[in-house]
């Protein structure tokens, strides 16, 4: 059997038969589903309010600097334990990166990281409108607070920037409008 092949050339781009024409109308039971009569639109969710997206924002940019900065330190003090000296001015560096590295393999660095960690989670979290991750953004910024404020206890002026900046970013996610964003519901389907 043979079969027919187009002609060789160039593709023929044309519009479609009826194109920016009105269509022929329609009668009774032919119109689309979403026409007839009782059909509701799906409504959608509103937008996320500004408030939970600069929330996520400062919670998750704080966190990964901090992350980032302190990791980078502990590496520069193991790095300085093995290079320096134990006397002189390279003595005394020794001995303070030493100890700051003794503290952190003592169970420093599970807060330390642990914290900011879990903020960048439920920061992300929150974008998802899942009542779950607000409550614990609320929970992980409350334990960053009482913790940083336990650690700093000797020098709170340290702690007012830390806790005010993280007291903001809690309060971001508890407006009305994220209230309401996290509260909607789409009806049920019928």
């Amino acid at each position: 059997m043979s079969q027919s092949l187009p002609p060789a050339g160039p593709p023929q781009f044309r519009a479609p038969v009826g194109y920016g024409q009105a269509g022929p109308r329609l009668q009774g039971s032919q119109w689309p589903v979403h026409a007839q009569v009782g059909w509701q639109p799906v409504p959608q969710p509103p937008q996320r309010p500004g408030t939970v997206g600069l929330a996520a924002t400062l919670a998750v940019t704080a966190s990964l600097q901090w992350i980032c900065v302190l990791a980078f330190a502990w590496l520069v003090a193991l790095a300085a334990t093995e290079e320096l000296s134990t006397s002189g001015v390279d003595g005394v560096i020794f001995h303070m990166m030493n100890r700051f590295g003794y503290r952190m393999i003592e169970g420093l660095a599970w807060p330390l990281f642990g914290l900011p960690l879990a903020a960048t989670v439920f920061g992300l979290a929150l974008l998802g409108r899942r009542p779950w991750s607000r409550i614990g953004f609320t929970v992980a910024g409350a334990a960053a607070l009482t913790w940083s404020a336990w650690w700093l206890q000797g020098s709170l002026l340290f702690w007012i920037p830390v806790a005010s900046y993280i007291l903001i970013a809690c309060v971001l996610v508890w407006t009305p409008t994220a209230n309401r964003w996290f509260g909607w519901r789409s009806a049920p389907a019928v």
